[in-house]
């Protein structure tokens, strides 16, 4: 496992990142992605320290059209590593598939903030998903879960309900970000329609300027809206 260090240890992400063939009106386009290389640009952003940890290099596939991406893994042998930390302020875990295991989260006294993306897909199937059955053993551990609706639908009811007493985060393209906080329900609109060639890491880059709001002290609303206002600016810079 290779390991970055950006100053000190407050913030530590265990993630991936991949080479991304994105296929689009016969068009083929090759671009280095993964979660985790969206997350650091949007720290490094803002500013903020953090410890990156991860395994290989994944090669995606992804085919996208007018109503979004699906992607899948290529020639890729699952080799589950463990997240395993106890002396950072906050753990950010973002998956392309089931290859960070949380096992070891009840060790942890940080804030964990977890992408359901990778958890419940896959990863060998164009857009196909999977329930992310392991969730009850661990889901109390995590303070911030957020994901896209559809996501949402595989994760089990009572691990959803229970997270909304926390802070549960779900993105909804066009429609905003409807999140809850304490039991509470709320909806943040976006202020205007991008037009963008593709949203590849838009959820990831708006996931990171969360995290990193957050970090500074900013409270959800701002965090919220800051993450949406700087994934408006990602997509848009797509079109140059």
């Amino acid at each position: 496992m290779i390991v970055v260090q950006k100053q000190n240890k407050k913030i530590s992400i265990f993630s991936t990142y991949s080479t991304d063939k994105i296929i689009k009106d016969d068009q083929v386009t090759i671009n280095t992605g993964g979660p985790l290389c969206f997350i650091e640009k949007a720290l490094d952003d803002c500013n903020v320290s953090y410890f990156s940890h991860h395994g290989e290099v994944v090669n995606i596939e992804i085919k996208a059209n007018e109503d979004g991406e699906v992607g899948r893994v290529i020639g890729w042998q699952n080799k589950t590593k463990i997240v395993k930390d106890t002396t950072s302020k906050f753990i950010v875990i973002s998956t392309i598939f089931n290859e960070w295991h949380m096992i070891k989260m009840d060790q942890s006294k940080a804030k964990i903030f977890v992408d359901i993306q990778g958890f419940v897909r896959d990863a060998n199937k164009f857009g196909a998903k999977i329930l992310w059955s392991d969730s009850i053993k661990y889901s109390k551990k995590i303070y911030c879960l957020k994901g896209t609706k559809e996501e949402m639908n595989y994760l089990p009811k009572n691990v959803y309900e229970d997270q909304k007493n926390r802070l549960l985060i779900i993105t909804k393209g066009k429609k905003g970000v409807e999140w809850y906080l304490k039991g509470k329900k709320y909806l943040t609109l976006i202020p205007r329609e991008i037009k963008s060639p593709n949203t590849v890491g838009a959820g990831d880059t708006f996931f990171g300027y969360f995290v990193a709001n957050i970090y500074k002290g900013n409270g959800i609303k701002l965090s919220i809206d800051n993450a949406i206002s700087k994934t408006s600016e990602f997509l848009e810079s797509k079109n140059y």
